[in-house]
């Protein structure tokens, strides 16, 4: 199939894409819980999570510090939006509040963990390591994997010529200076040559793989692959299975 074994030895662990998935029938839950009780203690299970391993992810922690500031005044807005059009006692406002609260939080959880887990590169590998277990020539497949891959890519790298462009402007006391418009129109200014310049890197990396023997053979070999295993096909169907369980069941 073209696939080339990973070098990182023979380590057991849950596919990139079966981790997104959990996460996606994760938040699904939490979008369908209401009660308190149950999201109260899911948050305590986090917290505990984030208190004994915050030496291994910070930047879990980093992520959510600033949402646990906002968290009064989401509160507050809602309670008092709520004291004006609706009809829900002080006791009602406070649980809805906190179910909403928590629920977010949790949420914010969730996607935090996934990014600290895995990255968006290590997806689109996945994707193509299980694409290329199937052997199908498809070349559109192909081509969107490499799309997104030089999205991914190629966009950071505008980020940083953007900062660096900027710094560069500050440097000289041109950020700040003028009314807004002539910042904005400098700011559209910039960014065609921005544009061009990435876009010309893009295409020597295009040309480069053209040589180097790109479209002659589908699917593309996947370097490094990550492996599909029976783990993963237990998570894969057994989490919606149960998570559908417990809605048709009303306990969702």
């Amino acid at each position: 199939m073209g696939i080339t074994p990973s070098p990182f030895g023979s380590e057991v662990r849950i596919n990139p894409l079966t981790l997104l998935w959990c996460a996606i029938w994760g938040s699904l839950v939490l979008l369908r819980l209401d009660s308190l009780i149950t999201i109260t203690l899911i948050s305590l299970f986090s917290g505990g999570y984030l208190v004994f391993s915050g030496n291994r992810h910070p930047e879990i922690i980093a992520k959510v510090k600033p949402f646990l500031f906002l968290l009064p005044l989401w509160m507050s807005i809602y309670v008092l939006f709520s004291l004006i059009f609706s009809d829900f006692t002080w006791q009602e406002l406070l649980s809805n509040s906190l179910v909403i609260t928590l629920r977010f939080v949790n949420l914010i959880l969730i996607m935090s963990w996934l990014m600290s887990q895995i990255g968006s590169g290590e997806i689109v590998r996945a994707g193509r390591s299980l694409w290329a277990r199937t052997g199908l020539p498809w070349r559109w497949v192909d081509d969107a994997f490499l799309f997104v891959e030089l999205i991914l890519r190629f966009f950071p790298q505008f980020i940083r010529e953007w900062r660096s462009l900027k710094r560069a402007r500050q440097s000289v006391g041109l950020a700040s200076s003028g009314s807004r418009q002539m910042i904005l129109r400098r700011t559209l200014n910039d960014l065609p040559g921005l544009f061009l310049r990435v876009y010309s890197q893009a295409d020597t990396t295009a040309h480069m793989m053209l040589q180097r023997g790109y479209g002659q053979r589908h699917p593309r070999a996947v370097i490094h692959e990550i492996p599909w295993r029976i783990t993963d096909n237990i998570l894969a169907l057994g989490i919606p299975v149960g998570v559908i369980s417990l809605w048709i069941s009303g306990a969702l």
